[in-house]
């Protein structure tokens, strides 16, 4: 069939420490067709994302339960990333720009240290944050993030500190797509839109994990996999040293590769291409591109390296994603419309 590509947009991310099951339905049904899709990639890729945004296109808004659940988890991600940072500042031998955040550190510090750091903060720690975050030494060394291991939403929670600070304040469906929580383990998610009914099948990405991703591979009838294209001056953080991108780009052709999967449908989502064109715009990673300067450098590096794809064989569609919430209808609607009605039809679907 050769390949299809699409443009969107959407983003990154990871969701459950234990495999589940949900199962979500948008209307009574009589006669649904089961479609199963794996969602593959790298630890960070946005596999938990995509799973959170089709819940949204059918749900229309997540519930007072997923607020109450992710809520101490974006205080967690807001309060270990600005540890985290401090640490990369100090091995990068800075220091506060103004000493008297030195005091500010250890009222944070403090919070993890008493295993709060889930709880809705005081007035104090999050002021103390905000003078932290606006340190000129802070900000060069969010400046260099892809020199150490940093969650990506970190300028999103940071610049709307105010808003999380209020005694009112409830996760957006914004806040909660962004929010990460490390996949472990397998999680199947049941989704039913018109007469389909998909089955999610969201798997984690670290290397430990993957050798449990055999369990997922038989009678797939779709892979989703998902390269996250930002990540091309990044290293694991498994080890601190395989670039990213190339462990993507390898663990794709082993995938493919796969006797379980070697004739199945891929779906390929480039993510977070708003974070990738912020690095080439702002030429934050210009010793380390790999000579990528634009989006197209890239495209042309991936059709190189995972050249099994364009074969005219193969069934492959492509979409480009970045973090906007707004626009993944248009994901949606091409994976059921196009791939599902017109390119799987030939399979033991119909």
């Amino acid at each position: 069939m050769g390949c299809t590509f699409g443009c969107c947009v959407q983003e990154e991310v990871d969701d459950n420490y234990h495999e589940n099951e949900e199962v979500v339905h948008t209307s009574e049904i009589q006669k649904v067709r089961d479609v199963r899709v794996a969602i593959f990639g790298t630890a960070g890729s946005g596999k938990s994302t995509i799973v959170k945004h089709m819940r949204l296109l059918n749900e229309g808004s997540f519930d007072e339960l997923d607020q109450r659940q992710y809520k101490p988890v974006i205080y967690s991600n807001v309060i270990h990333s600005l540890l985290d940072i401090i640490e990369a500042m100090h091995e990068m031998n800075l220091d506060f720009e103004n000493k008297a955040r030195r005091k500010d550190h250890v009222i944070v510090d403090l919070v993890v240290k008493r295993h709060l750091e889930e709880k809705a903060y005081n007035l104090q720690v999050f002021e103390a944050m905000k003078r932290i975050w606006a340190d000129g030494s802070i900000q060069a060394t969010f400046a260099r993030r892809n020199e150490y291991q940093l969650m990506d939403n970190v300028e999103y929670f940071f610049n709307d500190l105010d808003r999380l600070a209020d005694d009112d304040y409830e996760p957006t469906d914004r806040d909660i797509v962004l929010t990460h929580i490390r996949t472990t383990g397998i999680t199947r998610i049941s989704i039913v839109f018109d007469d389909l009914r998909f089955e999610l099948i969201d798997v984690a990405g670290h290397r430990a994990e993957r050798r449990k991703w055999v369990n997922c591979f038989q009678n797939i009838d779709a892979m989703i996999y998902c390269c996250a294209i930002s990540e091309f001056d990044q290293k694991l953080n498994e080890d601190n040293r395989t670039n990213r991108l190339e462990d993507s780009y390898a663990l794709l052709n082993s995938l493919y590769q796969s006797r379980w999967l070697h004739n199945t449908v891929v779906i390929m989502f480039w993510t977070k291409k708003d974070l990738f064109d912020m690095k080439i715009k702002s030429a934050q990673s210009s010793t380390s591109t790999d000579g990528l300067t634009s989006f197209d450098d890239f495209v042309e590096e991936f059709e190189e390296r995972c050249p099994f794809l364009y074969q005219e064989q193969v069934q492959c569609y492509f979409h480009v994603m970045s973090s906007i919430i707004s626009d993944v209808h248009a994901v949606y609607d091409d994976v059921t419309d196009t791939i599902l009605e017109n390119n799987l039809n030939e399979t033991r679907l119909f």
